[in-house]
């Protein structure tokens, strides 16, 4: 059939896709793909309560291994996530939560997602914001989740001491190529 041949491009050319194809049956099976995106946020959970000193003082060492830990739970749930969003792609059930939202919130909530991490890079935002509320129809979830991960590229190949840009502007207009809902 045509869909499994499509799944064998997907397995033969694309390791992540070929990934979804052969898991989606878990990621789309509510109960498991939940409970292993909710095992990571539990764990992201923990991390902070330790961060927040809920056992006692840390030493500074502890502290530092703690963050690391905490970013590496915060990166491991988020490709939970992602890879739970591409299961739902691939098998056309995706859904949106279209409202409005401020883009420039939006922004703001993405550079901070990362903040800490492009510190410890050497790498720090520059975000050109508008002071009054851009307001747009969008899934905020998946607009933040573009920004995160184009952030997280940009800090990921930008040398220590370079500034990584984000602006948010309202254009006049349209493009003329921008495709009409």
């Amino acid at each position: 059939t045509e869909l499994k041949r499509n799944e064998v491009l997907l397995l033969k050319h694309e390791p992540v896709a070929g990934l979804v194809v052969r898991c989606q049956p878990l990621l789309l099976d509510r109960g498991k793909g939940h409970a292993l995106l909710r095992a990571a946020e539990e764990h992201v959970a923990l991390g902070v309560l330790l961060l927040d000193g809920l056992p006692g003082p840390l030493t500074d060492r502890q502290r530092r291994l703690l963050e690391l830990h905490l970013q590496g739970s915060r990166r491991l749930s988020a490709m939970i996530a992602n890879l739970l969003d591409l299961a739902r792609l691939e098998a056309g059930v995706m859904k949106y939560d279209i409202r409005a939202h401020d883009l420039a919130a939006l922004a703001r909530a993405a550079a901070g997602e990362l903040e800490v991490w492009a510190h410890e890079r050497g790498v720090r935002f520059e975000l050109d914001l508008p002071e009054k509320p851009l307001t747009i129809e969008c899934d905020a979830d998946r607009i933040v989740q573009v920004l995160v991960n184009l952030l997280d590229n940009a800090v990921k190949f930008s040398p220590r001491g370079q500034v990584v840009s984000l602006a948010v502007h309202q254009l006049p207009a349209a493009p003329a190529r921008t495709p009409r809902s």
